[in-house]
């Protein structure tokens, strides 16, 4: 059984955490944000991606292409949200082109908090989350999040209480523009998004949220 500790995973960065949306982050107030924006979701049959799809829908995104299985072709793209996510049964280690062609350049990397703890027996996805946060600080010259959806009832977990509409909103939010201090951070949608950029220049000045050593 493994124990965890709240602060190591920042559950609590934000002194206020959601487990549903709210206003603060509804794309309704101001759907001038996201007029003529070309978004791609993968991901997007069910669960957190349809929420995405239905909320950038909502935000007036000028186009949105959806993937779910199989390969696809498109043009360029404003936004792309990484959201398809795969898990095998939790068993012990050994048995078990240039599409951003606008300005705003910005990729979401849906992760995990797994990506901070170690479970035995969640190796490959939890290793996998972890890469993702890596990628994310190596994409020089891309706006690029690493956001964790909080717990949504999906294939992969059924013992959740948050609402995709929370993940949902988050990310839009996120993306009404680009954020470039923010850039290949760690992002957790049950944060608080107005008080977590009030605190940019402690971020930045920390260098809180990315990947390191605590010596």
């Amino acid at each position: 059984m493994t124990r965890l500790n709240p602060s190591s995973l920042g559950l609590n960065f934000t002194s206020k955490t959601h487990c549903d949306t709210y206003t603060a982050i509804d794309p309704a107030t101001d759907p001038a944000l996201y007029t003529g924006k070309i978004v791609l979701i993968t991901g997007a049959a069910k669960g957190i991606g349809c929420a995405i799809v239905v909320l950038y829908t909502k935000a007036g995104a000028m186009r949105i292409t959806i993937t779910a299985w199989g390969n696809a072709s498109w043009g360029y793209i404003d936004i792309l949200v990484n959201n398809a996510g795969y898990l095998v049964p939790f068993v012990p280690l050994g048995k078990g082109d240039k599409v951003l062609g606008s300005m705003d350049k910005t990729i979401v990397n849906v992760t995990s908090v797994g990506a901070l703890v170690l479970t035995l027996g969640t190796s490959v996805y939890q290793t996998s989350k972890l890469a993702v946060l890596r990628l994310s600080e190596y994409l020089i010259g891309l706006i690029v999040y690493s956001v964790y959806p909080v717990s949504v009832v999906t294939d992969l977990a059924t013992v959740c209480n948050d609402t995709p509409e929370l993940a949902g909103d988050s990310i839009v939010y996120l993306t009404s523009k680009r954020r470039e201090w923010l850039a290949g951070r760690y992002v957790s949608c049950a944060w608080d998004m107005l008080e977590l950029i009030g605190r940019e220049y402690e971020i930045v000045e920390r260098n809180l949220l990315k990947l390191q050593m605590n010596f």
